[in-house]
């Protein structure tokens, strides 16, 4: 027998739409931060340094997030 998907679990077109978009912003802005940060921590300035490792985690942190969220959209039916 098949299975027959309920159409109401799948979410709206326009939803996706907004989710890829974000997904896309998050893994860009996180490698712009990233590299930020990088340049900030090789300035020698101790609250520059401070600033580029804060911006470089949380970049970091962002791309992880993006790329999870890919992964997850992968998922959906």
């Amino acid at each position: 027998m098949e299975e027959h998907e309920d159409p109401s679990e799948r979410p709206p077109p326009r939803w996706l739409g907004h989710v890829e978009a974000l997904i896309w912003v998050l893994i860009y802005g996180g490698l712009l931060a990233v590299i930020l940060g990088v340049f900030l921590m090789k300035q020698g300035l101790s609250d520059a340094e401070l600033l580029g490792w804060i911006l470089a985690i949380k970049g970091g942190v962002a791309v992880v997030i993006g790329v999870l969220m890919i992964w997850i959209r992968s998922r959906w039916k």
